[in-house]
């Protein structure tokens, strides 16, 4: 439903600020999208938030 608890939204802003992503947004999809980053960047990120390569 695209909702989310304001912990989760600080959670994302952490990760953000930690690893200096160069663009976020939220998408028509109401996913975040982080933004500029190489493919080694991210997977540290997804490893971090427990996600893996299927659930993008």
């Amino acid at each position: 439903m695209g909702l989310f608890a304001p912990e989760d939204m600080e959670t994302i802003l952490k990760i953000i600020n930690k690893y200096d992503v160069p663009a976020t947004k939220i998408t028509s999809a109401q996913r975040f999208a982080l933004l500029g980053m190489d493919k080694d960047e991210m997977a540290v990120i997804m490893r971090v938030l427990q996600i893996s390569w299927q659930q993008v």
